[in-house]
């Protein structure tokens, strides 16, 4: 018998196209800027197109090379790492608050990408907790940045994750208008998490449970 062929990746592959897709468009992006030659530069534009195609084929079903081409083209200028925030926030009881996205249904912890401006990491974090669960914090440490490349998000971008471990100091968890529940939670008893969010998740179980860990990396 022959295989059918399948016109979706599997997990595993679906993040080595992704890895490589947006290697392609990241060094045709830069050859963009810097490129000045006529022929080089369509050749760099056919680039981004082919990487377009490879990160809507590992991308979630219903992506089309034209929607991820449109989210690729705010990235100008010298492509870089993105990076996000989020907060691991543990209450007395050692129990994590997680949120339920809208858009994929599973739990994370409430964060988001890293605003250029003046807040620092931290400031963000504690905004983006706020914003996303009306819950004021304390950002009390850094918990740990994980590339996602390493620990295979099977994000389309290249991404640094930075976790603070945060204390509650008021308000009450809420829904808001990018979560679906909010809840929390032991770690005998975690809803399914997001891929991106998993790592930190148990590592800020272990982390509250002492203190003295160091960061995590990489």
């Amino acid at each position: 018998m022959h295989a059918e062929p399948s016109d979706t990746a599997s997990p595993l592959d679906a993040v080595r196209i992704a890895g490589w897709a947006d290697e392609l468009r990241a060094m045709a992006a830069i050859g963009l800027l810097y490129g000045h030659d006529h022929f080089d530069r369509e050749r760099y534009e056919r680039i981004q197109t082919m990487a377009a195609e490879m990160l809507a084929l590992a991308a979630a079903p219903g992506d089309t090379p034209e929607a991820v081409r449109t989210v690729l083209a705010r990235d100008i200028g010298y492509v870089t790492v993105k990076v996000g925030v989020a907060g691991a926030v543990l209450d007395r009881a050692g129990r994590i608050l997680l949120l339920q996205r809208r858009d994929s249904g599973l739990w994370a912890m409430p964060g988001g990408w890293a605003d250029v401006g003046d807040d620092t990491p931290a400031a963000m974090t504690a905004r983006e907790v706020r914003e996303e669960t009306g819950m004021e914090v304390h950002v009390d440490r850094l918990l740990g940045l994980y590339d996602s490349r390493r620990r295979r998000f099977g994000h389309p971008h290249h991404l640094y994750h930075i976790v603070f471990a945060c204390t509650p100091t008021g308000g009450e968890p809420r829904v808001t208008e990018e979560s679906r529940a909010i809840a929390w939670f032991t770690p005998d008893h975690l809803p399914p998490l997001a891929v991106s969010h998993l790592d930190a998740v148990h590592d800020a179980f272990r982390h509250w449970a002492d203190p003295t860990l160091p960061a995590v990396f990489d």
